[in-house]
């Protein structure tokens, strides 16, 4: 199930800055009453739980896409690079290094 089929309606709000974090964004969500007071009953409205659960499903996520390009690679894998070309590649990577550290 797809985290926003959970959520009603984000709409950001911009938030103070911390010390700790920097930047910080409030969000206010929309959930039916009797979701919300179970949720808060349980103390899963704590913003550290928040945090906990919405980082936790963005590195579910991401691991998700990298098995997705995996098997995209596996399917159709690129053509392997030549001496020649992984040399120039390195080459021009050096060259620029140079250029951006300036004379």
């Amino acid at each position: 199930m797809a985290l926003t089929d959970d959520i009603a309606h984000i709409a950001r709000v911009d938030g103070p800055k911390t010390q700790e974090r920097g930047t910080v964004t409030t969000l206010r969500i929309t959930l039916p009453d009797d979701l919300a007071r179970d949720l808060a009953e349980a103390g899963l409205l704590e913003p550290q739980v928040i945090e906990s659960v919405l980082r936790d499903r963005l590195r579910a996520t991401r691991v998700a896409d990298l098995g997705t390009i995996r098997a995209a690679l596996t399917a159709n894998p690129p053509e392997p690079m030549t001496n020649d070309e992984i040399n120039a590649e390195i080459a021009a990577y050096r060259a620029e290094q140079r250029r951006a550290a300036g004379p």
